[in-house]
Parts: C-alpha cells; structure tokens; sequence
C-alpha cells in the first residue's frame, strides 16, 4: 500500500522547479489503484485541450495535446511509417517541438531530476565534468553532453547557473541516481565542489 503525506508530490514538484510550495490539492494526489504521481498544472484545462499522458519516472505527464493537432499540417509533419517507431508517438510532438522554435511554450519539469554543485570549485568541477562551455554568467542555461574518461559519449542534461559557484544539474528522472553517483563519484578530493 502506497503511503504518503496529503499533496507532498504536488508540494514538492513545486519546490523542486523553483516555485513556492501551496497548499495541497487533493484533487491531484494518486487516485485509488492509481499510483503514479499527478504534475501540478494537470487539471481540467488539460483535459480540455486533449492531453495523452504517459508515465515518466513515477510521474504521469502529458506527450502531446490533441488540440495541437493543427501543427502537424502548419509545420509538413510526416507521420511515422513503421508502428514500432509509431506506437507511443504522434506527428503532433514534432509539431509541438517545432512550433516552440517560433513561438514560446512553457515545459513541465517535474518529473525531472534536479541536484546542484555548490562551492569555490563548481566552476572547475562543471568544466571537468561536461563538455560545454560553463563559465557563463550567471542565468546561462547549457545543454551539454557527458563523456566518459575515454571520450565516449555517457549522457546529456541541462546546467544552470545559478551563481559564480553554484551549478544546478536538470536530468531525466529516471536518470537521477545514475547522474548523481557519477557526479559524486568525481568530487575533487578537496570536497571544494560538494
């Protein structure tokens, strides 16, 4: 049986993006026989607008919205020929995405997994650590990929700096324990990037 504190995953999804926790919504705690947890902007309007949603890391989040399905003309969107590359995608995602090149969308991140580098050495640890240039000034988003020792190709996230020693690393969810162990597996041995 799951157990849990009244709106805790809606309370922390809001902290974990950077917003001001509220008070809880029952509306959006699991429902009975229902386990995955509910983003916070999901709401009647969703539904309104056609949202599919799918389950990632724990979290059902929306893929696309049916009400975007104009997008898919606009943008020459070709569907899919094969149904394995097509079971759990619709031409409308590619119209989405696209569509944010010349528009302005807003994108759920709570089911991203967040964890920062804070200390005297971030700026050095980030730079050891990825392959994109991170001495930019603070409020610089970077979407970098990481490497392995041998230069293989490891993963990709997104950094954000926060401050002149403050690093906040934006990855998959499902990708956090993974990311988080080869980050602290690679702490300088002067602990100045904890």
């Amino acid at each position: 049986e799951q157990k849990h504190a009244p709106g805790a995953r809606v309370a922390c999804g809001q902290l974990l993006v950077g917003g001001v926790a509220q008070e809880p919504d029952p509306a959006l705690e699991p429902r009975p026989g229902h386990p995955l947890g509910q983003v916070p902007v999901r709401a009647p309007r969703q539904q309104e607008l056609g949202a599919v949603f799918f389950e990632a890391a724990g979290w059902e989040r929306p893929q696309w919205y049916a009400s975007n399905g104009g997008l898919v003309e606009e943008y020459g969107v070709e569907g899919r020929e094969h149904e394995w590359d097509a079971r759990w995608w619709s031409p409308i995602i590619d119209g989405e995405h696209l569509a944010m090149r010349d528009r302005v969308a807003m994108i759920d991140l709570t089911a991203f997994a967040l964890f920062d580098v804070i200390g005297p050495g971030a700026l050095d640890f980030m730079q050891r650590m990825t392959v994109s240039q991170m001495d930019r000034p603070p409020g610089r988003i970077m979407y970098t990929p990481v490497l392995t020792p041998n230069g293989g190709f490891r993963s990709d996230l997104t950094v954000v700096r926060l401050g002149d020693d403050h690093f906040r690393i934006i990855t998959g969810g499902a990708d956090r324990p993974r990311e988080h162990k080869w980050f602290t597996d690679h702490l300088p041995a002067d602990r100045s990037a904890p």
